[in-house]
């Protein structure tokens, strides 16, 4: 209306305005135009948070002698959406085929594939967190509608949580748990559950409206969307007992928990747990409801093969495989004869990267070299058995050489002549261990790193020196190879907090295994105060098997790793603040490792205890905790 009376006057009066109140009224009529174009949410009142309210169903929630022929009907408050709802719906009892959902004004009608074959018995439709409102993406989480083909509603029930066997942490991407009326082993590699339900974003699980009787419990990772374990890289969980669903299990009890259950609720201060976990064992749980928890792993693959192969320098074979060698690798040359012994080889502590480096001349100035390797693999019926392959591999730094472009003949002559009289002699390349030049830890040794392995050293000269203003005052240490690894040798001496320190590696203290020397090298560093450190003592007690306990930072990486067989007092110094974990596998095979469990053999994975809290690590401070283990 504004808009009109405005286009009125200035048609009307045009005539009599001069030209600059024509500019001003023109301005003031875009002005008008734009306020009136633009959409925005009124000013003032809450943001809604609510999810969308069911206000009807057609047929009713929870209807028996249901006839599924019908569409379902659910009406909500506002208009909503439909998210990922082809992977979110769910439909338990499962059947051959999903329904369809599909939005129709402010509700959803659920409609069967004419072909359904239906079971007597109840029928309980998951939507997950598909179901969000139009405006403000707000998700009615978990919402069920339940009917039932029979006069009655089943009441049983089964709930609990999923969680990943080795860090205690729910799978992100949710798992499927599945219950069967079929308790032969075989059932989940074999057919489709007789009931189903999603884990959610925290690993909770619930089963609802279950006939009475015997069931197995089975989660799945599921791959290919067949609701079948029977791809070998499957995450799975299974409880190791058949769950007994039937009113003489119930008729003292509402609740049942399991061991497991049982295990996590007792035991707080030895198993991680969240204010989630806890407020949820605190609820009161279904009538007839059994609650259980189960770990999530993956079975260790008997499918071990070379991933790759390369020679990346001409002195260097790189061979890696999906998972550690069960057995020894074997290597024979096939285009050249060695004189003696024609490597050195480097195996990283899981040998599943191996490392050769040759020190044949020979053999290094080959373009390319032509192998015989023998390696185990797994055969159909997983057993190991040797497997022989021919490797050809060519020098990648060779290739790279020669694909840079040709020179003329005549440049090229001059080149070469000029390269031989200004050709640098090679050197060993050196490196250290000292990130932070103005703090190094004062428990930490100086370690000189090479490029190649390190042949020997002589300490005489290497030079370390205390640095008091001008002065430079030689220091006793000790010089020493590092047993675990042929690239590093280690400089131990007695350091002086907030202390300059100066090294000096004189030309040629280190050669490498082909005899090649360093150049002179010099660096500085400054020792970390004391009192910047704070202490952390664990008694580890009622230890009544082999244990590890690992010491992490907040991102997991294990900083330290220690072996026990029997009560502990451990104590942990020059620790830097910040946050740690504490974690414990009990150990049951005693071969230094966390292994995975597998379902067919009814092995669980080891058993994993977290301390039940983070560990605050502050500077000049000491932490004294006790952990009495249960397990």
């Amino acid at each position: 209306m504004v808009l009109g009376l405005v286009c009125m006057f200035v048609a009307t009066n045009m005539r009599n305005l001069h030209r600059t109140s024509v500019i001003i009224l023109t301005s003031f009529l875009l002005l008008v135009l734009i306020a009136c174009a633009k959409i925005g949410s009124p000013l003032g009142g809450p943001v809604d948070e609510d999810p969308p309210v069911v206000i009807k169903t057609t047929p009713l929630d929870s209807s028996v002698n249901y006839s599924p022929k019908k569409n379902i009907e659910i009406t909500f408050d506002e208009f909503i959406q439909l998210e990922d709802i082809y992977q979110e719906l769910i439909i338990s009892p499962p059947l051959d085929e999903k329904p369809a959902a599909q939005l129709k004004g402010k509700s959803i009608v659920v409609q069967f594939p004419r072909d359904a074959k239906f079971d007597t018995t109840t029928y309980t439709i998951s939507f997950g967190n598909s179901i969000v409102d139009n405006n403000e993406g707000n998700v009615l989480r978990n919402y069920e509608f339940v009917f039932s083909l029979k006069d009655y509603i089943d009441s049983m029930n089964v709930e609990g949580r999923v969680i990943n066997a080795f860090n205690h942490t729910p799978d992100e991407e949710r798992m499927f748990v599945m219950l069967y009326k079929n308790l032969n082993d075989s059932a989940p590699l074999l057919e489709k559950p007789s009931y189903i339900s999603r884990t959610n974003e925290e690993g909770y699980f619930s089963l609802h409206n279950l006939e009475t009787g015997h069931y197995r419990l089975f989660a799945l990772k599921d791959a290919n969307s067949n609701l079948m374990f029977d791809l070998p890289g499957e995450q799975i969980a299974f409880h190791d007992s058949i769950i007994e669903l039937t009113s003489d299990r119930f008729k003292d009890n509402i609740i049942i928990r399991d061991s497991t259950l049982a295990y996590l609720i007792n035991q707080q201060d030895s198993v991680v747990t969240d204010s989630t976990l806890s407020d949820s064992l605190k609820k009161q749980p279904s009538i007839y409801s059994y609650n259980t928890q189960m770990v999530s792993f993956t079975q260790l693959l008997k499918n071990q093969y070379m991933v790759d192969y390369l020679r990346k320098e001409d002195e260097q074979l790189f061979f890696t495989f999906n998972e550690s060698l069960s057995d020894t690798f074997h290597i024979h040359p096939v285009n050249f004869q060695p004189s003696g012994t024609w490597y050195l080889l480097d195996a990283n502590k899981t040998r599943d990267t191996l490392i050769y480096w040759l020190t044949d001349t020979n053999a290094i100035g080959m373009d390319s070299i032509r192998f015989e390797v023998t390696f185990p693999i797994y055969d159909s019926l997983g057993i190991l058995t040797p497997f022989t392959d021919t490797l050809l591999l060519i020098s990648q730094a060779r290739e790279e050489e020669s694909l840079k472009p040709r020179r003329s003949k005549k440049k090229e002559k001059e080149n070469d002549q000029t390269e031989e009289e200004i050709k640098p002699v090679k050197k060993l390349m050196l490196s250290n261990n000292i990130k932070n030049t103005n703090a190094f830890d004062l428990d930490k040794k100086i370690g000189i790193i090479t490029k190649t392995p390190c042949f020997d050293f002589n300490a005489d000269k290497i030079h370390l020196y205390l640095i008091q203003d001008t002065l430079e005052i030689p220091q006793k240490f000790t010089a020493f190879k590092d047993t675990n690894s042929l690239y590093r040798i280690y400089i131990n001496y007695q350091p002086e907090e907030l202390t300059s320190y100066k090294v000096v590696i004189y030309d040629s203290a280190l050669s490498d295994i082909y005899g090649t020397g360093n150049d002179t090298t010099i660096f500085n560093f400054k020792t970390q105060s004391s009192d910047y450190y704070g202490i952390l003592t664990i008694n580890l007690s009622n230890i009544k098997s082999p244990v590890i306990l690992q010491l992490m930072n907040e991102k997991e990486i294990v900083l330290s790793q220690k072996f026990f067989a029997s009560d502990q007092r451990i104590r942990y110094e020059y620790m830097i603040p910040k946050k740690y974990k504490l974690k414990v596998i009990i150990d049951s095979n005693d071969n230094g490792k966390w292994d995975t469990g597998n379902y067919l053999k009814k092995i669980q994975p080891e058993k994993v205890i977290y301390f039940p809290q983070e560990i605050n690590v502050r500077s000049n401070w000491e932490i004294d905790y006790s952990w009495p283990l249960n397990y």
